[in-house]
């Protein structure tokens, strides 16, 4: 390998045993783990460009691509560290010149710098794990809209502040909960464009005085455009934060539907069944049934909403301008923490496609704990002349009467009714027994919520098909965005392979 000092010329001396130790080899380790890949991606770009632009001969841009060929192959060796060489970039420059000699192997770094490379390697595996997110993220939503398409008509109650609240279906909940996840990947497909930029050509800040084409490279690395100013293409690294911050807010939502479930599971809920496929045991208890699978779920938010904060601590203190905590760590926490998120997504869609649902106990429980009250004083202020909140006085009599006498909603009649209206108003009410039965029926609750976006059955189906058609939008979006980026590698691929079927 070729003598390293020629990298370090301006120094005196060598590392210090305590730097190769505690620094060098461990973040060798880290370059070799998340950026090996990209190098090659942005090497083969960069030999490209340079041969378009008559800065590097077809021959040796033959030669450099061959031992690309080589190297990506074999790999690091693991007994190479840090102590060997002071960063991965500089091994893979160090390996083209052993080869080729330092007239050869040394031109690479024209038109270039270290600093726009890591850039640009930084974003390439931040774009991956946002896509990869964002793909994970189109199955749960799937998942999602097929269990709200088979809920249309099962009542359930709806809570606020933890108590019943009103009537909705099931449908209703879960068709909230893909609003919700449809802005989630708004999030993180804005967190992509922006990660999306390119900035090769930028060199340390100011960019470089050799005739290079910023366009060409970006195409050729999959970007969808520029990193323009080539200050900001190097010290901003606000897409960074941007897409951790998108990160947590998703696993923030997942959490919080992670607990619904968790609660509606538990045996004084008892309305759904996880799957035992997603369950564990207790190692004494042997009756328990564990939803330790929905557990993780909020614990994998606790990290990432962790990784969002580690990524803006990172860009605080650091000055606008190239440091390490930007050029290389400040992605670090999401990109380490993004195949945890991704096997989240595909475990709560799991989770989803098998839970089982206990219809008649969520349309029970609805009908006995007073959740139907609402429609009551509607059904007052519709029928008779009061306003809501005389209504609103009646109706909370009767149910403070109800409850001192140790009765559910279920069992009122019309007589409760009248007895609360007679000492609110002096006066009964003019409904019949009938009208009153269906002002506390679950059911007829959720159906008379008839408005753009209610709980009735049929706009949950209205609504159903407009998710469905945003769903397969957002697909589009993730297959367009994987062939872009496999376009770029067939085009550098095809490019190699024809300087070195040609020269060599």
């Amino acid at each position: 390998m070729a003598n390293e000092s020629q990298f370090h010329s301006r120094l005196d001396e060598g590392p210090a045993d305590e730097y190769v130790e505690n620094l060098r080899k461990p973040e060798f380790e880290l370059l070799k783990e998340h950026f090996f890949d990209p190098l090659f991606t942005l090497n083969r770009a960069h030999v490209i460009m340079l041969e378009e632009n008559d800065l590097l001969d077809s021959e040796t841009a033959a030669e450099i691509m061959d031992v690309f060929d080589r190297i990506e192959a074999e790999g690091v060796d693991d007994s190479i560290s840090g102590a060997d060489h002071s960063d991965i970039h500089f091994y893979v420059e160090e390996y083209l010149i052993e080869e080729l000699g330092g007239e050869k192997g040394g031109i690479l770094q024209t038109g270039r710098s270290r600093t726009d490379v890591y850039d640009a390697a930084g974003r390439i595996v931040l774009r991956e794990r946002l896509l990869s997110m964002i793909d994970n993220l189109v199955t749960l939503r799937a998942a999602v809209l097929n269990l709200a398409a088979e809920s249309t008509e099962t009542v359930m109650t709806g809570y606020t502040h933890s108590q019943p609240a009103q009537p909705i279906t099931l449908s209703h909940y879960l068709l909230s909960f893909d609003n919700v996840l449809g802005r989630d990947f708004e999030r993180l497909k804005r967190a992509y464009d922006l990660t999306n930029d390119c900035p090769l050509g930028s060199a340390v800040m100011g960019g470089t005085g050799f005739d290079i084409d910023r366009d060409r490279l970006a195409e050729l690395s999959g970007y969808e455009g520029l990193c323009f100013n080539t200050y900001d293409a190097t010290a901003s690294m606000d897409f960074v934060p941007e897409s951790a911050s998108a990160a947590a807010i998703l696993m923030t939502n997942i959490s919080r539907v992670s607990r619904d479930l968790i609660e509606w599971g538990t045996t004084e809920f008892d309305v759904i069944e996880i799957s035992d496929g997603f369950a564990s045991v207790s190692s004494m208890m042997p009756q328990k049934k564990n939803p330790y699978t929905l557990e993780k779920l909020r614990t994998e938010a606790s990290d990432t909403i962790g990784a969002a904060n580690s990524s803006l601590v990172h860009l605080k203190a650091a000055p606008y301008g190239d440091v390490s905590e930007v050029a290389k760590y400040a992605p670090v926490p999401l990109v380490q923490e993004s195949d945890e998120i991704e096997r989240m997504l595909r475990l709560l869609a799991g989770v989803i496609d098998t839970l089982e649902v206990d219809e008649e106990a969520l349309r029970q429980s609805a009908a006995e704990n007073f959740c139907t009250m609402t429609e009551v004083a509607d059904t007052l202020v519709r029928a008779e002349d009061l306003s809501f909140r005389q209504a609103h006085e009646i109706v909370g009599t009767m149910v403070r009467g109800a409850l001192e006498a140790d009765r559910t909603a279920d069992e009122l009649t019309l007589a409760n009714l009248n007895q609360a209206a007679r000492s609110v108003v002096g006066a009964e009410t003019s409904l019949t027994a009938d009208e009153f039965q269906q002002a506390i029926d679950p059911m007829v609750n959720v159906e008379r919520r008839d408005i753009p976006g209610g709980t009735a059955p049929s706009r949950n189906e209205e609504e159903l098909e407009a998710r469905r058609e945003h769903l397969e939008a957002h697909e589009a979006w993730v297959s367009g965005a994987y062939e872009t980026l496999d376009d770029a590698e067939a085009m550098r691929r095809d490019r190699a392979d024809e300087l070195i079927e040609e020269y060599l």
